[in-house]
């Protein structure tokens, strides 16, 4: 019935152990750790003590014994080994425990020993003279925490962040390891323990996400660590972890935490969004369709005023927080063309689904739409970049820096000239086309009036090719969406740009042949060397195809000639009296549109392009329509005579081919001064043999000659040699009465 006692202990701080023997066998199971106190010395009220928290036995091979041992809890041991005043030496390392705290092998509780009385420790007492080391660490990426467990305890101050290291593997490779800095911190409650936590800070802990490569699991988390990095309760440096055996992790937890916009900002300047997330993101995982830039808060905004990006280019800091996406210039293009969108910090929201970003770890941001943080408004006056003529369809595509206003291009203000220099004289064309557009765009195509496209493809100084074209642009020309007015563009900032190649022969858009005036005249579909044209390839023929029975052709020939001077769409032809009479004798040619076509025989004009392109040939089986004809309406007039009183003959010649056969010689007075006073005499016949044609010789009649000879003052020389004719003399083959004298 005797109650068992400790009567002897000692503490071994090398192995942590508290070694007990009892006064008699006991059950070896039935000690409580939690019943025993350590003390520094045998008094009610010593200077220093520890209830142990708990402990576990020592596994023995007997059910009863003498001699136990108790592993200390490492709360108990950092709270003896980091505390001066006990368990240092056998002087200060006392034990005290209450009643109950074990049973002997009769189930007899022990006795009480109470710390007046507390048992002084043994010879026995070992002081703690190993060194401490790392044993194990886990890392958890989500929390952001690294917890080192040691052989022993250490103490949490000093602490020096900088001699910690994550590395991928055994060893440090550059750029796949992070030196922790001073925002990382120990966050272990107490002065120390076996086991320490450390909290990393954010720059410490996005750097090591934004490495791919580093901690995504534990076979890529190892961690490296200098002496100075902690010191164990002796104090001791701990023992370093060096490089090529660094520790790996025992555990990781990856990180599942979804990343979250903190602000953004938009430039309108320079075209660039500015995001800045809460952790390191992965800039080839952004979705550009996923952003939205809107005028409204909410993601239900408005339908109009807003703008879902089709792509972009990203960069990112150092840290991977910060991305600067640049927006397409198609993008930013439909954000100015919304003139109540993105205009101030109010009216600059984004919309952000989820797919729009990722982090490092591929998890996909928190859905939210932000306000801008703030906005730059676009203060930049517009440019012309770039344009392209297209001499063939007359048009001139303007490409600005970023979208104008249309109904403000003031095209009078646009000059081509023939290099990027102030132009010499005769060696620009400014517009006087007035187009009227109304899309607001960044690029503009103005489509030329005739003159303006006919003035600059008429001169071979400029417009000809992108090595002597180029736009001068006055102050104003353009205005873009903001009401930035464009700055002038002259002389050496002239803007350069491509010329389409005309490869486009030259064509008649309409023809017009005149039988009163005795001209041809071709109407091309742009400016050809007009004066260069070949009227000898081209022939007037009455029918479409000139190998058609009963056709009738005249083939052109000189003098047939061009009129027109220089470049021009318009093609001026005067016939040659040979050509007009030929035309004017066949009464089934010329005299309607429905018998009047024309054909040419290759390269009888070329355009201005370039590479010049030659006229192609109309066949004479597949030739033109002529477009307008007009027949002879104007008189016959007489161009001079001759008069013949021995033969009595007059010969006419007339400004075209007449009729004959309409001759009436009556019509015919001859007298002797052109004015005044005279005398005259009036036929009163006469015949001809002549044929149709531009001269006729008339027979007097032998009355009428014989009556001319016996005034004596008529006909005598050409100085009383005059005609007065009255209309009725004779009529041309287009029944034109002739024109009186």
């Amino acid at each position: 019935t005797t109650a068992p006692t400790i009567t002897a202990f000692h503490l071994d701080l090398n192995a942590n152990q508290l070694v007990l023997t009892y006064s008699e066998y006991s059950t070896h199971s039935s000690l409580d750790p939690k019943s025993l106190t350590l003390q520094s010395q045998a008094s009610a009220s010593p200077a220093a003590s520890r209830k142990l928290t708990g402990g576990t036995l020592v596994a023995s091979a007997d059910t009863n014994v003498r001699i136990i041992k108790v592993n200390l809890a490492s709360a108990d041991l950092a709270v003896l080994k980091l505390n001066s005043t006990i368990a240092t030496a056998r002087a200060n390392t006392f034990l005290s425990y209450a009643a109950g705290a074990f049973k002997d092998v009769s189930s007899v509780n022990s006795s009480a020993r109470v710390s007046a009385s507390a048992l002084l420790s043994t010879a026995s007492f070992l002081v703690d003279s190993s060194l401490t080391q790392l044993s194990s660490w886990t890392l958890d990426m989500d929390a952001g925490t690294i917890v080192l467990t040691f052989n022993d305890v250490v103490k949490y101050t000093p602490y020096l962040a900088t001699a910690f290291q994550v590395a991928n593997g055994l060893s440090r490779v550059t750029g796949q390891f992070v030196t922790l800095s001073a925002v990382s911190t120990i966050t272990s409650s107490g002065l120390g323990g076996l086991t320490a936590t450390i909290t990393l800070g954010a720059k410490d802990l996005n750097t090591i996400k934004k490495i791919r490569s580093l901690a995504t699991n534990t076979s890529t988390s190892f961690i490296l660590m200098s002496a100075e990095a902690l010191d164990d309760h002796t104090p001791n440096d701990v023992i370093a972890v060096t490089n090529g055996k660094a520790k790996a992790a025992t555990n990781f937890t990856e990180d599942t935490s979804a990343p979250a916009l903190s602000s953004f900002r938009l430039d309108m300047n320079t075209g660039q969004l500015l995001l800045t997330f809460s952790e390191p993101m992965d800039i080839n995982a952004i979705t550009y369709t996923a952003i939205t830039i809107q005028k409204a808060t909410t993601t239900a905004g408005s339908g109009t005023d807003r703008v879902a990006l089709t792509t972009g280019t990203a960069t990112e800091s150092t840290d991977g927080t910060v991305v600067t996406v640049t927006l397409s210039q198609t993008d930013l293009d439909n954000i100015k063309l919304k003139t109540l969108l993105a205009v101030s910090n109010v009216t600059t929201h984004i919309d952000l689904a989820p797919s729009a970003f990722k982090d490092v770890a591929n998890i996909s941001l928190v859905a939210k739409v932000f306000s801008a943080a703030n906005f730059t408004a676009d203060t930049t006056a517009p440019t012309l970049t770039t344009f392209e003529f297209n001499p063939t369809n007359g048009t001139v595509k303007l490409t600005f820096s970023e979208a104008v206003q249309a109904a403000l291009l003031v095209t009078t203000s646009i000059t081509v000239q023939e290099a990027k220099a102030t132009p010499a004289a005769g060696k620009s064309y400014t517009l006087i086309t007035a187009p009227t557009l109304t899309v607001n765009a960044r690029i503009l195509t103005i489509t030329l009036n005739n003159t303006d496209l006919d003035a600059i493809r008429a001169d071979t100084d400029f417009g000809v090719n992108a090595t002597n074209t180029f736009l001068a642009l006055l102050d104003n020309t353009a205005t873009d969406m903001a009401g930035n007015k464009l700055k002038a563009q002259v002389a050496a900032t002239a803007v350069s740009g491509t010329v389409v190649k005309d490869t486009t022969a030259p064509t008649v858009a309409s023809s017009v042949l005149d039988l009163g005036v005795g001209t041809l005249t071709l109407t091309f579909r742009e400016v050809v060397q007009a004066s260069k044209f070949n009227v000898t390839l081209l022939t007037i023929q009455s029918k479409k195809n000139g190998s058609e029975a009963l056709a009738i052709s005249r083939k052109l020939s000189a003098p047939t000639k061009v009129t027109t001077t220089g470049n021009s769409r318009t093609v001026a032809i005067s016939l040659s009296s040979p050509d007009y009479d030929f035309l004017i004798n066949n009464a089934g040619i010329g005299t309607l549109t429905t018998n009047s076509f024309f054909s040419v025989l290759g390269n009888a004009v070329s355009d201005m392009a370039a590479t010049a392109n030659q006229m192609a040939a109309i066949a004479s089986t597949a030739a033109e329509q002529i477009t307008t004809v007009t027949t002879d309406t104007t008189a016959p007039t007489l161009q001079s005579y001759e008069f013949d009183l021995n033969s009595g003959q007059l010969t006419m010649t007339f400004s075209e081919q007449v009729n004959a056969s309409s001759l009436d010689a009556k019509a015919i007075t001859i007298q002797s001064k052109a004015t005044g006073v005279v005398s005259k005499y009036t036929l009163t016949g006469g015949s001809t043999t002549s044929t149709n044609g531009r001269s006729l010789v008339v027979q007097l009649t032998a009355a009428d000659q014989n009556a001319i000879k016996d005034d004596g003052t008529l006909a005598t020389a050409t100085t009383s040699t005059f005609l007065t004719i009255t209309d009725a003399l004779l009529r041309d083959l287009a029944k034109n009465k002739f024109s009186a004298i």
